[in-house]
């Protein structure tokens, strides 16, 4: 026995674009800002640098990730709008 499955496609749309303005402000609050501490060469404020840019490059693959998921949203999405569709046809035919 098949269940119904009934879509709201606004809802989706409107986590997606939360997810979204969530990404967009990890992506910004990692970047980083230029100082003056690029021409100071003490040994921490290099290895400080070091640390900084891979943390920046290990947040740019956890947008990379998140963008993948906003794109798996849109697609159960639309499989769930296609289901619904169909099972709508179904009522149809059967009534």
């Amino acid at each position: 026995m098949s269940r119904e499955v009934l879509v709201k496609p606004h809802e989706v749309d409107t986590h997606r674009d939360h997810l979204n303005s969530s990404i967009s402000g990890i992506e910004a609050d990692t970047k980083l800002k230029d100082t003056e501490l690029s021409e100071t060469r003490l040994n921490s404020v290099n290895k400080l640098m070091e640390i900084l840019a891979d943390f920046e490059q290990t947040m740019t693959m956890y947008v990379e990730m998140c963008n993948k998921d906003t794109e798996k949203v849109d697609f159960v999405k639309n499989k769930l709008i296609e289901e619904d569709n169909r099972l709508a046809d179904l009522r149809v035919f059967t009534k």
